[in-house]
């Protein structure tokens, strides 16, 4: 897999930069997984999921109310299914269609499918998880571009764990999180980590996590930071009034603050929010520039 430039992308969350996309993720579980396309379901709500959603050969996508417009129009076109239900009211409504549908399998986003911030539904997909597999009732795997670090706290509370060993589904294919854009896929009942990261182009990774990444710190701490009154965090708790830099292998991610340094909620939801968004956007474009790294913004 031979990639020479990396992808800027921002969404309500975090702004990213990144050598494999989403969209390698599925046909890679395919072939691992000897699953055929066709039986594989997927739906995801913001852009940086298009190629994802795009992958040829799928057997069904869809989108929940609240995706962004750009992928409703999208899953549209592509004959998906576009829900009036938003997150995980959505999810549920795709899985039982997809089940209907003769679908095998169900590759889903996380954030603002399965979970929105901190509101989770973790009661509800655990017992989903305890059947599937079973005729009906596709097979889930959940695919997110943050960091093992960062689904901690997910997979505890969606039952993400050994208790799983109960469905033989889960005994036959226990990677059931795909993090990094699907680059590191977690075994969910011993914790076992397959990192695909060396099947990326070694010299382009060097230069995201080398030279661009620090070029990108130093113009956040001497530009953003004072510009915002923001401070930077590696905390993944601690996004009050905060960018919380996200430790990562194959990525360089930026969080939008979930809250004002106030307190008070709904930060990424502001316009200073926006703005944010887009000066993060513009100095990882700068500090591609500087190091001489090939980019595109999606």
């Amino acid at each position: 897999m031979e990639i020479d430039y990396i992808t800027l992308c921002t969404d309500n969350a975090a702004v990213d930069a990144y050598i494999l996309d989403k969209g390698h993720a599925v046909p890679v579980f395919a072939e691992q997984f000897i699953v055929p396309l066709a039986q594989i379901a997927s739906i995801a709500d913001g852009i940086k999921d298009l190629k994802f959603l795009e992958t040829p050969g799928l057997g069904f996508i869809g989108a929940p109310a609240n995706a962004q417009d750009q992928v409703k129009e999208r899953v549209t076109a592509l004959g998906g299914h576009v829900s009036d239900l938003e997150t995980f009211a959505a999810f549920k409504e795709f899985y039982m269609i997809a089940g209907e549908r003769g679908i095998t399998h169900i590759i889903s986003d996380r954030d603002g499918v399965l979970k929105d911030g901190k509101q989770a539904w973790g009661n509800e997909f655990k017992a989903l998880t305890r059947e599937m597999g079973t005729p009906g009732k596709p097979y889930v795997v959940v695919l997110t571009g943050s960091s093992l670090d960062q689904n901690l706290e997910f997979m505890q509370e969606y039952g993400l764990d050994e208790t799983l060993a109960t469905n033989p589904a889960v005994q036959r294919h226990p990677y059931l999180l795909l993090v990094e854009n699907g680059i590191i896929a977690y075994n969910v009942l011993t914790g076992e980590i397959r990192n695909g990261v060396q099947t990326l182009n070694s010299d382009l990774l060097a230069q995201l996590k080398g030279p661009f990444e620090e070029e990108v710190m130093r113009q956040l701490r001497e530009q953003i930071l004072p510009q915002f009154g923001l401070r930077e965090s590696y905390v993944y708790d601690d996004q009050r009034g905060a960018i919380y830099i996200a430790r990562k292998e194959a990525m360089v991610t930026l969080n939008i603050p979930r809250e004002f340094a106030d307190g008070r909620k709904d930060y990424r939801r502001s316009s200073e929010a926006e703005n944010l968004r887009q000066t993060m956007l513009r100095i990882m474009t700068q500090a591609a520039k500087k190091v001489e790294v090939l980019y595109q913004i999606l």
